[in-house]
């Protein structure tokens, strides 16, 4: 009986303490460039690939995972490639995994955040829930962008209900025109400059697609599951789904 209470309390306390925070490698940073370093996520749900850009004077993080265990990792990650005392922090959307290990950093560091990313935490919180607020970094010189989740490798855009097929294609196009050499994505692989073509091709083809359903009097649902199994086999190694980024497109679409 002592043993089946003790089994059934460890079973009530892993339920109330919720699923294991998603951790960043410790001593995986990889150098990509003159200035800029990643640690990759390792295909790992729920941490992103974090940046680190040092200057001469100051040293730069974009996203510093989830929580201040993960921000812990980052500052030490940090501290084997900079000696620079001044850190600058910013975050390419206000994702959880994106923002919440800046508690492990010192007062002194220094966050940015655009006004969209700031009324996305004003009106939302910092929850999963793709933003308007999205910050792309680029590092002159190096030609390095960090893309966040606008630009992706082998993955399906993640769409919402808020989110515009058209506003995506002209955030494309700005990317173009910083003509990177290396693209570092929220999740992912990283890439280069190609994935910005090959994400435009998709989006455009699911729209042009999108409006010929419309026009045969599908439905948005009956739409929705259509381009998902069409590109499901068009793109098979991509992981996600195209279904909301239809539901954006029928509703642009006269």
């Amino acid at each position: 009986m002592q043993i089946f209470n003790s089994l059934l309390m460890a079973g009530v306390l892993l339920q109330q303490a919720g699923p294991a925070t998603p951790l960043i490698r410790e001593n995986a940073t990889v150098k990509i460039s003159d200035h800029v370093y990643v640690i990759p996520d390792g295909n790992v749900g729920g941490v992103p690939n974090v940046g680190i850009i040092v200057g001469n004077k100051a040293t730069l993080v974009v996203d510093t995972g989830l929580g201040p265990r993960n921000g812990q990792t980052v500052l030490r990650e940090v501290g084997k490639v900079s000696t620079n005392a001044d850190i600058y922090i910013v975050a390419t959307h206000f994702h959880s995994e994106h923002t919440l290990g800046e508690s492990a950093f010192p007062a002194s560091a220094k966050v940015f955040r655009t006004r969209a990313q700031q009324q996305d935490i004003d009106e939302f919180g910092v929850q999963p829930n793709f933003a308007n607020g999205d910050t792309l970094i680029f590092v002159e010189g190096d030609n390095v962008l960090f893309a966040g989740d606008v630009i992706m490798n082998r993955r399906f855009l993640a769409f919402n209900a808020r989110s515009s097929v058209q506003a995506w294609l002209r955030s494309l196009e700005e990317a173009a025109r910083l003509r990177p050499v290396r693209i570092v994505p929220a999740h992912g692989e990283m890439g280069d400059g190609s994935l910005i073509e090959i994400n435009r091709t998709y989006l455009q083809t699911l729209q042009s697609r999108v409006r010929e359903l419309k026009r045969e009097g599908k439905t948005v649902d009956q739409a929705a599951e259509a381009v998902t199994a069409e590109f499901r086999a068009k793109y098979p190694d991509w992981t996600g789904n195209a279904g909301a980024a239809a539901r954006s497109a029928y509703n642009e679409t006269n």
